[in-house]
């Protein structure tokens, strides 16, 4: 079984080439097309093997991204706007961009 890794703040699929790897791509603001637009802070965790939730990636949401898109939101620079995940749903999750916009602490 390949390894399932969430790459959160993806700045270009960095894992994409890996074949070993299958990869979950997102960014709040994707520049990548396999990538997904989403706040990770905001991603809902579905139950255990349910499939993933994503908005404007098939003709039934293409008119949400799109009245999206008129409000400054939409999807147009990813894979779609990712907006649930399945719980235990991957083996490892990397932030390596992440920390390069955390706020200094408090």
């Amino acid at each position: 079984r390949r390894l399932r890794l969430l790459d959160v703040g993806s700045s270009g699929c960095l894992f994409d080439d890996l074949a070993e790897v299958e990869v979950t791509a997102l960014d709040l603001c994707p520049t990548h097309p396999k990538t997904y637009r989403s706040d990770f802070l905001e991603l809902e965790v579905g139950p255990s093997g349910s499939p993933p939730l994503v908005l404007g990636s098939g003709p039934v949401d293409a008119a949400v991204v799109k009245a999206e898109a008129g409000r400054g939101g939409g999807a147009e620079g990813g894979a779609g706007d990712l907006k649930r995940l399945p719980a235990l749903g991957f083996d490892v999750a990397v932030l390596s961009c992440v920390l390069n916009y955390v706020p200094d602490a408090l």
